[in-house]
Parts: C-alpha cells; structure tokens; sequence
C-alpha cells in the first residue's frame, strides 16, 4: 500500500507540476511552483515503485509458510515484524525531512521579497509547502501501517512502550 500511495503521489506530481509548468510558462510564480511539484514527483515515482512487491515475494513467501513447522513459522514472523521495525524508523525518518521542507518552504515564500525573483521564490517556497505536507500524510500513514502490522506479527504488547525501535 505504501508503495502505491507514494508512487500515486509522484505520478500526480509529475503530470500536475508539468501541466502548471506549461500553462503557467509566463508567470514566474506558476512556472516555479510546476517545477518545483514536478521534481518532488520525478523524485517520489521511483521510490514508490521501489517499494511495491512487483515480484509478489510477499505472497509466495507466506505460501511456503503453510507448509513449514511452527519453529520456521516463528523465526519467519519475527524477521517480518524486524522489517516492520525498520521501516517505522524510516517513516519516521522522513517525516522530519517533510517538517524540513514545509519550514523551508514557508522561509522561502516569506524572504521572497528579498531576493531578485520574488514571484520565482514564493512559487517554489509553496510547492515545497504543499508537497512536504502531503508526504508529512503519507509518512504518517506509512508510522501507523507498519506499527499495525508489526503488532500482528509480534502480538499488541510490543510496540506500546516507544515509537521508535
């Protein structure tokens, strides 16, 4: 699921930035905002494809699961909520760099003024708004998913104490 979302994300990105990018050519503003929601999404296609299951390791995985003792099932269950785990750091990871980017984005729209392009700089400083709080969503939906399925694979009491691994 995530890696659909975020794959989602990046092809709205890539057609929706071109699309205002060219509509908008003649307003500095448009062109820079198109731009910069083009590059977060030429940025996010490839990493949501990285995170699809294409080969459906997943599913074949479990199948061969049936078919094996409880020890290989436990050992198994257990290296999936570690993966889970560690995907966690990393939506959580990231989360901080979405933060990053809408406070860059808000500095870059409110010192636009100061700079040669204002138009230029406040229409990128509000791509990086808009984009860095979409992926602030999704990175938070990926913390929830991955904590969920860790406490399927683990049992619920795991993970209560802390976020973080």
């Amino acid at each position: 699921r995530e890696g659909g979302a975020l794959l989602t994300l990046g092809i709205v990105g890539v057609l929706g930035g071109s699309l205002l990018a060219v509509v908008g050519r003649d307003d500095p503003g448009l062109l820079s905002f198109g731009l910069t929601t083009l590059s977060f999404g030429a940025i996010n296609v490839p990493l949501g494809v990285g995170l699809l299951d294409l080969r459906h390791r997943g599913r074949a995985e479990a199948l061969e699961l049936t078919a094996a003792n409880s020890d290989m099932v436990a050992e198994r269950l257990a290296e999936w909520a570690e993966s889970e785990r560690w995907k966690r750091v990393s939506f959580v990871v990231n989360s901080g760099l979405d933060v990053l980017y809408i406070v860059t984005g808000a500095l870059l729209v409110g010192l636009a003024g100061r700079t040669n392009r204002p138009a230029s700089a406040r229409g990128a400083g509000w791509a990086m708004v808009t984009q860095g709080a979409a992926l602030l969503v999704y990175d938070l939906y990926g913390i929830a998913a991955t904590t969920r399925r860790a406490r399927s694979l683990t049992g619920e009491a795991l993970l209560d104490e802390t976020l973080l691994y």
